[in-house]
C-alpha cells in the first residue's frame, strides 16, 4: 500500500477493527492507557522463555506518519507464530495525532 493511501485511509478505529481480528491463540491484547480518550494497545506475541529477551515494537509516534502504524500492523498479520521471543507491540503510540494527521497529539 502506498503511503499515499495509507494517508487517506487509516484511522484509528481502523488500527482498533484489524487488531481485534488477529488470532487470539498467538496475540494477546491489553490497554497500555488512554490518550484524549483513546485506548492505546499493546499486544504480546510469543512465549518469553528463560535467558531470551523481550523486544519492544512501535508505530504511530507521530501523527502524520502513518506508514509504521501500517508496517507494525502488517507485521502482525504475518506469520508471528513463527518468533519464540517475545514481542510486546504498540501498533500507534499516538492515536489522536493519527486520527488529526498531526506529527503531535491532541494537546500540541
Amino acid at each position: 500500500m502506498s503511503e499515499a493511501a495509507v494517508r487517506q485511509e487509516m484511522a484509528y478505529s481502523d488500527v482498533v477493527d484489524r487488531i481485534d481480528r488477529l488470532d487470539r491463540s498467538i496475540v494477546s491484547v491489553g490497554v497500555l492507557g488512554v490518550g484524549f480518550g483513546y485506548g492505546i494497545k499493546a499486544l504480546k506475541v510469543g512465549r518469553r522463555a528463560e535467558g531470551r529477551r523481550e523486544i519492544l515494537m512501535t508505530g504511530g509516534v507521530h501523527g502524520d506518519e502513518p506508514a509504521g502504524v501500517e508496517a507494525v500492523l502488517s507485521f502482525l498479520e504475518g506469520p508471528v507464530e513463527d518468533y519464540l521471543d517475545e514481542f510486546t507491540v504498540v501498533p500507534c503510540v499516538n492515536p489522536s495525532g493519527l486520527e488529526l494527521g498531526r506529527r503531535a497529539n491532541k494537546a500540541d
